[in-house]
């Protein structure tokens, strides 16, 4: 049993005396340590990691293996025993003070062998040595939100060097020591920097990266042209083309913009026809939610405006006020060029005006049958004296 043990023993002692070999090249700086493909000792320090896990584990096998306790036992009955027996059947006092003395020694030994905890040797050296600088730079950010940072890794090793002289001095080491975090420490400075370098001169190649200009041209046409907006602008150009300009032509004369809503300045004269057509047209369409009378602007700042945009009532000297209703003015022109756009209604507005979506013929100049009622035609502003003629654009 005491061979098994010596030979244990004796396993556990060339282990700690490997490590300390390889500990010390570390601390020299022995150019052996250091892998010539990746320039770092990281993988020396993952194989110091593994026996140091190695040996840990034979160690703690040893501290709690059955035959050391039981040799430790035999050697504390062999410690407190002063009487023995002789042959004769008789007994005789034999203390040993020195003998004892040995002897509860190594029980003491035996007793105070610790319980080593695993632990790691950080391999931080190359991208590893970026990635610890983070973890490093969370661990003092939290420290600064709670008020309290954390040691430097070089105040962290001098704390846990007192811990172990405390230790091994008989006294409770702190485990805070042990277990604490360590902060960011001047070696971590660098590697954040080039970390941050690297990470921007990405960001500017991913920004100025060369792409297909043209394809993307082309992608854009394609879903212009086969987008909602593109048949909207198709039918508001075939119903410009096909009369409906004209027909908005008069409300061009007095629609305005003012302040981000749209007003429109109705001339009041019974002399002019379509006066009269816009001023009956406006009293209609009051109390629909289309409509509503205004006060303001006054009426040298829409003259003003009506001047600037070429309307033919500009001159006129009275006016009644309306205000289009949030949205009102942008619907009525929407659904009039959708609305003639739809199958059927250029037919219908040129039934309005007297004219055949197929040209002149004899039917369609025949007078309507007796008794069917057929609408005017809508009016066009009249040119006057001193204002000349219509020539506003479509609304």
């Amino acid at each position: 049993v005491s061979e098994f043990i010596g030979t244990r023993t004796a396993t556990v002692a060339k282990d700690f005396d490997a490590l300390n070999g390889d500990l010390s090249k570390v601390l020299s700086n022995d150019p052996t340590t250091v892998d010539p493909k990746s320039g770092t000792r990281n993988n020396f320090l993952r194989g110091i990691n593994r026996r140091l896990d190695l040996t840990i584990a034979r160690f703690n096998a040893l501290r709690s293996d059955p035959q050391l306790l039981e040799q430790r036992d035999m050697l504390a009955t062999r410690a407190a025993k002063t009487q023995f027996k002789d042959a004769s059947g008789g007994g005789f006092a034999c203390p040993d003070i020195q003998l004892q003395t040995a002897l509860r020694g190594a029980v003491k030994a035996i007793d105070g062998l610790p319980l080593i905890e695993k632990t790691d040797i950080a391999a931080v050296e190359g991208a590893e040595a970026i990635v610890e600088a983070f973890r490093r730079l969370t661990t003092t950010a939290i420290g600064i939100l709670s008020f309290k940072l954390p040691p430097s890794p070089d105040e962290l090793r001098a704390l846990q060097k007192r811990a172990i002289s405390t230790a091994q001095n008989g006294a409770l080491p702190q485990a805070s020591a042990l277990a604490e975090e360590p902060g960011l420490g001047s070696r971590d400075y660098i590697p954040l920097f080039i970390a941050i370098f690297v990470d921007f001169c990405i960001l500017l190649v991913s920004v100025n990266r060369p792409i297909n200009r043209f394809q993307m041209l082309v992608s854009l046409a394609r879903d212009a042209r086969e987008g909602p907006m593109a048949e909207l602008l198709g039918r508001f150009h075939g119903t410009h083309q096909t009369g409906l300009a004209e027909e908005f032509e008069i409300f061009q004369h007095v629609v305005f913009d003012f302040l981000g809503d749209y007003y429109a300045a109705i001339p009041l004269s019974a002399k002019r026809s379509d006066a009269r057509y816009l001023a009956n047209l406006f009293v209609s369409l009051e109390g629909k939610g289309i409509v509503d009378r205004a006060l303001l602007p006054p009426v040298f700042v829409f003259r003003r405006k009506l001047e600037k945009q070429g309307s033919q009532f500009a001159g006129e000297s009275l006016f009644r006020l309306y205000r289009f209703r949030r949205g009102a003015w942008s619907k009525l022109v929407l659904d009039a060029v959708l609305g003639s756009g739809a199958p059927g209604a250029q037919a219908d507005a040129d039934g309005l005006n007297g004219a055949s979506p197929h040209g002149p013929s004899d039917e369609a100049a025949a007078p309507p049958p007796a008794g069917q009622y057929t609408p005017p035609a809508l009016p066009r502003p009249s040119g006057r004296p001193g204002n000349g003629g219509g020539n506003g654009g479509a609304v």
